[in-house]
């Protein structure tokens, strides 16, 4: 005895059925693989690190001008007589914070290292002259400064005490560039430091990442050199 069909049992899948469930699954694959190349580099997010390292090799003919995340390193062409490597990269904020400095917020943190021509680093490195660790500020931020500037600093983290902790440097202010700048002669890590206001909400740092001064920059500078520099201030 046969066993009758229904038309439907009998009914093959059609080719365009077939056709689109493919395509689906194609478009499916296809926007997912998209979605993931598209996502947002860390270095254009506001306040976002960018773990970038940024090296310049020393040279006696020039300054060197590197800058990496918003922070900007001015170093004067006699400063270094040896040669090698100087370098700059982002640490996250607030690092190595201590209990009696909790008034101070450090969310801008760099470290500067120097590596002589046989690659050894040497982070405390003294130079022959001071040098420029420049950190670039928001608008907003800039107007808090403005209102408040004693309660800004630029700080160095000195390892050789005991124990060790932030310090400050003599500080330099670019209003035409929005930068806070420190002035010190070794390298280290670096933070801009701004106490907390009394409100316990401290701004939050949203600048894009800087590029460094052009040479017309430069020569702006030092064609029109600012009355607020301390003496003996390398001019960026």
């Amino acid at each position: 005895m046969y066993k009758l069909e229904s038309p439907e049992e009998r009914r093959p899948i059609p080719k365009v059925a077939v056709i689109m469930i493919l395509l689906l699954v194609v478009g499916i694959f296809a926007l997912v693989v998209i979605m993931g190349l598209q996502q947002p580099d860390s270095s254009t997010q506001d306040g976002a690190i960018e773990f970038v390292i940024a090296t310049e090799e020393i040279s006696s003919d020039e300054d060197i001008i590197i800058g990496v995340s918003n922070a900007t390193l001015y170093v004067p062409k006699d400063a270094i007589s040896s040669g090698g490597t100087i370098s700059i990269a982002p640490r996250p904020p607030n690092l190595f914070s201590i209990a009696e400095q909790i008034e101070w917020s450090r969310t801008l943190i760099v470290s500067v290292e120097y590596r002589n021509d046989a690659g050894a680093i040497a982070t405390l490195s003294t130079l022959s002259e001071p040098f420029l660790i420049c950190f670039k500020v928001t608008p907003e931020r800039w107007q808090d400064y403005l209102s408040r500037q004693d309660e800004y600093q630029v700080h160095y983290y000195a390892e050789e005490q005991e124990p060790p902790g932030w310090q400050p440097i003599p500080m330099v202010a670019y209003p035409e560039r929005n930068e806070l700048c420190g002035q010190t002669d070794h390298f280290s890590l670096f933070a801009l430091a701004i106490k907390i206001p009394q409100s316990g909400i401290p701004f939050v740092d949203v600048t894009p990442t800087p590029k460094p001064a052009t040479i017309i920059d430069i020569l702006l500078d030092l064609l029109n050199p600012g009355s607020d520099q301390p003496d003996g201030v390398y001019e960026p």
